[in-house]
Order: C-alpha cells, then structure tokens, then sequence
C-alpha cells in the first residue's frame, strides 16, 4: 500500500519520516512523495507520519 505525503520535499523529510516509521517496515520514494507499508499498518503508519508533522493523502 503506498501512502502520498505531497509535503515530504527534501531528504531531511524523508530522515523525518523514516525515524518515525522505524518499527514499520517501510520505503520511502522522494521524488514521487510515497511511503510504501503493509496495508495492515496503514492506520499506525498514518498517525506515526501525521505525528512527526506531515500531511498523508
């Protein structure tokens, strides 16, 4: 499941939202703004991400 974060903008962004995501597995692409994750951990994945202060589509 890919999740869009359209603000994530530079690698600082992404260091962010990696620290954030550390104990779900999961990869981020920049340049598409996307966090890829198992569907099932969607809903924590969401607020992990909106916690550390981005937006998720």
């Amino acid at each position: 499941m890919k999740l869009k974060v359209n603000d994530m903008m530079c690698q600082h962004c992404v260091k962010t939202i990696d620290k954030a995501l550390a104990a779900i597995e999961h990869k981020i692409d920049l340049e598409r703004k996307e966090v890829e994750i198992n569907a099932a951990d969607e809903k924590t994945a969401r607020e992990l991400i909106s916690a550390a202060g981005y937006n998720v589509e």
